[in-house]
């Protein structure tokens, strides 16, 4: 088997149909799709069970999160690459999986790749990062590791299976947010590169599971994930600059916020200066 497909899916029924309909067109290379539902509310269920014996289906009886959920599925999976997409991702073009599996393959010094990936608009795209969360602003500790390219977005990417079990795969620390980082530098350390291969593009629409989270919420959720990477791979000192770091900058957007507010009569309230208030407040207690 060339590639196994792994989909974690959470409350996503409104899309996935058409992301596993987008990869069952793959045409020239041998696949099998694993699905995990994390125990999705909405009608993820039915949707899923349309394809029959066309996908592997692991119902989860709880949310284990993206990390432990691709893990569950890398474990039942018989490919000798993993191709991890979003259910709210689509492929394009029929070739798509073919020519990003021939890329990793016949590159060996990427133990992991990601493809171009276009926000929902299909213009904008989400670009691969050159530094670390915080990174540039605690002197670059990981600048000599293999490679230009720090991490790619998770939503599109394909790992050889034997590095993702040399890692031990995603640190199911990291319950949704912050795992893309992490496992793209565990892999550097091994001494890969992270390739991208913009040939290939996927259409991402982005945050369908967490349509209707409260920004507070979904701002503290991605903040501990942050916090999560900080103090995993970096020195006590350097986690305290950027945690006052993310302090001062969510007090300012706060105060301007506020501002704002008072200026247009109490007319002008964004939920986004919920997001700020939610940073501010975890890091203070974390610090």
């Amino acid at each position: 088997m060339d590639i196994s497909v792994i989909i974690v899916n959470f409350n996503s029924a409104s899309v996935v149909k058409n992301c596993i309909e987008s990869v069952l067109s793959q045409k020239e290379v041998e696949f099998e799709i694993i699905v995990v539902d994390n125990a999705s509310q909405d009608d993820s269920l039915n949707v899923l069970g349309q394809f029959g014996d066309k996908i592997q289906l692991i119902k989860n009886s709880e949310n284990l999160g993206f990390g432990k959920a691709n893990n569950l599925a890398v474990n039942l999976s018989k490919g000798r690459y993993l191709f991890l997409l979003n259910p709210d991702a689509l492929m394009l073009e029929p070739d798509d999986l073919k020519k990003i599996f021939l890329f990793i393959k016949n590159n060996k010094r990427f133990g992991l790749a990601g493809t171009r990936v276009l926000k929902a608009n299909g213009v904008d795209e989400s670009k691969p990062n050159y530094y670390y969360p915080g990174e540039h602003y605690i002197g670059r500790p990981y600048k000599d590791l293999p490679g230009k390219v720090a991490w790619v977005l998770g939503a599109s990417m394909i790992i050889r299976k034997k590095v993702y079990n040399k890692i031990n795969g995603f640190d199911e620390g990291f319950f949704l947010y912050g795992e893309d980082p992490d496992i793209c530098l565990r892999i550097r350390k091994l001494g890969y590169e992270i390739g991208y291969f913009s040939d290939v593009s996927i259409k991402h629409i982005g945050g369908v599971s967490e349509r209707g989270t409260d920004w507070y919420w979904l701002a503290t959720k991605k903040q501990k994930a942050l916090h999560l990477f900080y103090t995993k791979h970096y020195t006590p000192s350097a986690v305290k600059f950027l945690m006052r770091r993310d302090i001062r900058l969510a007090r300012i957007k706060m105060l301007l916020g506020a501002l704002r507010s008072i200026a247009t009569l109490g007319l002008l309230k964004r939920k986004k200066d919920r997001k700020h208030r939610a940073i501010y407040d975890f890091c203070k207690e974390h610090l």
